[in-house]
C-alpha cells in the first residue's frame, strides 16, 4: 500500500514538473495539491484504523458470548 502511495505521489510530482516546465501550472498549485492529498489520505488512514478497531471489538464480543 505504501508503495502504490509513495508511487503515485512520485508519478504527480514527475507530471506537475512537466507540466511547471511548460508553463501550464505554478508551484503554489503543486504544493497545494500534494498538501490536500495527504490530508486526504491521512483520513482514510485514521478512518481505516478505527473500523479495523471496530471490527475486533465485534470479534472479541462474539467470543464473549460464545463463552458465557
Amino acid at each position: 500500500m505504501q508503495v502504490f502511495l509513495y508511487g503515485s505521489m512520485t508519478a504527480i510530482i514527475f507530471y506537475a514538473s512537466i507540466l511547471y516546465e511548460r508553463g501550464e501550472i505554478d508551484i503554489g498549485s503543486i504544493t497545494s495539491f500534494l498538501f490536500y492529498l495527504i490530508m486526504l489520505l491521512l483520513n482514510f488512514a485514521m478512518l481505516a484504523g478505527v473500523l479495523g478497531n471496530v471490527y475486533s471489538m465485534l470479534g472479541a464480543s462474539d467470543k464473549i458470548v460464545d463463552i458465557m
